[in-house]
């Protein structure tokens, strides 16, 4: 019944349920879909549900190292990292630090968008320093561990969530990853651990403060919602947001969130304010943004707006960037330079995700920096691609995350990289294929259609990456001059109304709008994701469509046949 043929374009999906459309419980559908089999449980994740913090190896020892530096009245540095997660990482010990009486007497901005230990700009600090703390990076730098150790005399405490090889001889590293215990959690997750860990040595409850920085890390670093330990910090933190420099975000993104604060919304409109600061920003606006979220620096307005108009700035460049490359989509891997500058500002990221998600395969985006090196970022629509990656004998290096990392290439290699590339990854289908929790034709959706889009937007605080927002099928809805609209200031906004039901598709023109309605019109295939509207007061439940197709007449006839 499902495996429609089609007459123009060819969308393909399939169904990852059983198409209960008419439960009563739609979201437990929806988790079920996910792999989550004890739907009660994960409603009631709670934080007494994390691990108990000292089964970390070397949070025993962490610990016990800051406190007594803190005893000691030693001078303690906190380098912060260039990204959100490593901003909420800095903000959340720097707070917990003073709150028990401790004093961190420098935070290390990075000159430029790097990552880890950069011995050069602890220059004029070395000979001062009996503490350096490093939170979400700082694992493999296992050369910069020593020389701080044995050169300066200087502790090294590593709270990190990155994939590394071995633990440090010369620093305590305290990192999920190596552990094989809450792999989930991100810096800012880490970091909050620990000062739960220091929570019970100091006989106080004081960490939970920071929930609201550990979800803002952990949503940034996309970090699967789908795991107790990130599902239950995500949703205390953002019930109670405490940090100013958050809030003030929230506040000037208001109108994007809707009154909503939830993990699909700080994604789109908080996390690429930040970003754009260390992509784009000068070397004291990445100090302000950090200190800002310390509360060191109380100047909230203004520092805010600077993010705003800094990531305005990065859509604009974007794509102005992309209008510029001419990309060979035939190719299995999608590979381009851009110039040094936009590499500089940090754009090759930006431009892989956009590659990526436009053409819905790999991407990578690479530049010649200073140095003559050949650096860049990939983004991947598919699991396991960083491995791959690492398998080949393509790369320097590749380092981050799986779907997004950096990574140098070979300089040898790069005349011959795009066809092998290709050969390595020929049996690889990275063709778009949309699974849709439900599959329902437009006669019953005409009856189940308000409920179904009730209850899955009611429970869009917890979508996220492993929890993907749910998207649906309705087969054969009817398009016409007389329910079919192009509105918008630029006309590029398609409105369908059915039934009570609105379904409005973005980022379109006139020639689709056209299409549809020409010839009395016709009926369609629509993938798309249910959202409830609150214009004025007044609430109605629509669908935002993702994709559609035309059908054949014949087909539809097929399919009434079918249903009765």
């Amino acid at each position: 019944m499902f495996n429609r043929s089609i007459r123009r374009g060819c969308l393909k999906y399939k169904l990852i349920g059983n198409n209960n459309y008419n439960s009563d419980n739609i979201f437990y559908e929806v988790l079920q879909n996910r792999g989550i089999k004890d739907v009660i449980e994960f409603l009631n994740i709670s934080l007494d549900d994390l691990p108990n913090p000292f089964q970390f190896k070397n949070m025993d020892k962490g610990t016990n190292l800051l406190l007594q530096h803190i005893k000691q009245d030693s001078t303690i540095g906190i380098i912060c990292d260039s990204d959100p997660d490593g901003v909420t990482s800095t903000a959340i010990l720097y707070q917990y630090i003073k709150h028990i009486g401790g004093n961190v007497d420098y935070v290390f901005i990075h000159e430029r968008r790097t990552h880890g230990i950069l011995l050069n700009e602890l220059n004029g600090y070395l000979n001062t320093l009996d503490l350096l703390i490093v939170p979400d990076a700082g694992s493999d730098n296992y050369k910069e561990h020593k020389i701080l150790r044995h050169k300066f005399n200087i502790d090294v405490l590593i709270i990190d969530h990155h994939d590394v090889k071995y633990y440090s001889h010369n620093a305590i590293v305290i990192n999920n990853q190596l552990d094989d215990i809450a792999t989930n959690l991100s810096g800012a997750g880490m970091t909050y651990m620990f000062c739960k860990a220091l929570d019970k040595k100091s006989h106080i409850n004081h960490a939970d403060k920071y929930l609201d920085l550990a979800a803002l890390g952990l949503i940034s670093d996309m970090m699967n919602i789908k795991a107790p330990e990130v599902q239950c910090i995500i949703k205390e933190g953002l019930n109670d947001i405490n940090n100013q420099a958050f809030k003030k975000l929230i506040e000037k993104q208001s109108y994007s969130l809707k009154g909503k604060v939830n993990p699909i919304g700080i994604a789109f409109y908080i996390t690429p304010l930040i970003n754009a600061i260390f992509r784009l920003g000068e070397y004291q606006d990445r100090v302000d943004l950090c200190y800002m979220f310390c509360g060191i620096d109380q100047r909230y307005e203004e520092i805010a707006k600077r993010c705003i108009n800094l990531n305005n700035k990065r859509k604009r460049l974007g794509k102005k960037i992309l209008k510029e490359l001419d990309i060979d989509t035939n190719n299995k891997i999608l590979l381009a330079q851009i110039d040094h500058s936009y590499g500089k500002n940090g754009m090759a990221r930006i431009v892989a995700n956009s590659l990526s998600q436009k053409h819905q395969r790999p991407a990578i985006v690479y530049y010649e920096d200073i140095n003559g090196k050949l650096k860049g970022s990939m983004a991947s629509n598919i699991d396991g691609f960083m491995d791959e990656l690492n398998k080949t004998d393509l790369f320097e290096f590749v380092a981050g995350h799986q779907r997004a990392a950096g990574l140098e290439i070979k300089r040898e290699k790069i005349d011959i990289i795009q066809k092998e590339l290709n050969e390595i990854f020929k049996d690889y289908d990275f063709e778009k294929v949309y699974e849709v929790d439900f599959i329902v034709p437009a006669l019953y959706f005409n009856r189940v259609g308000k409920d179904l889009i009730n209850q899955i937007a009611n429970y869009e605080d917890y979508y996220g990456r492993g929890i993907e927002e749910p998207m649906i099928c309705i087969e054969g809805i009817t398009v016409n001059a007389n329910n079919t609209s192009l509105i918008g200031q630029n006309k590029n906004t398609i409105r369908i109304v059915d039934q009570d039901i609105t379904f409005i598709k973005f980022r379109t023109n006139k020639d689709k709008y056209n299409e549809l309605i020409q010839d009395g019109g016709c009926r369609i295939n629509i993938i798309g994701r249910c959202n409830i509207n609150d214009y004025m007061g007044n609430k109605y439940p629509q669908i935002i469509i993702d994709d559609y197709q035309i059908i054949e007449e014949s087909i539809i006839d097929e399919w009434i046949v079918d249903l009765f």
